[in-house]
């Protein structure tokens, strides 16, 4: 799941990776920064605050909501990564 899609020529790994804790701030959950130019199914040019992965679409959509997001309104998505 797709929490956050930063632009890399405007945001530093440790601008994405600050960025990463504060969206997991109160939820008990470690995202993760993948570079997405180094990542099948990404698009390039991005550092993208991720979680997962998940072995099902219920759970990365759970996961979604345990971030206090809605998927389908721009707040997370899925990717499949591989």
């Amino acid at each position: 799941m797709v929490l956050e899609s930063l632009d890399k020529n405007s945001v530093t790994l440790t601008q994405a990776r600050a960025k990463a804790e504060a969206v997991a701030s109160g939820t008990g959950r470690t995202p993760k920064v993948l570079d997405s130019s180094a990542t099948a199914g990404m698009n390039p040019g991005y550092w993208a605050v991720v979680d997962g992965p998940h072995s099902t679409e219920s759970g990365a959509r759970a996961s979604c909501a345990a971030y206090g997001r809605t998927q389908g309104t721009g707040e997370c998505y899925l990717r499949v990564l591989g």
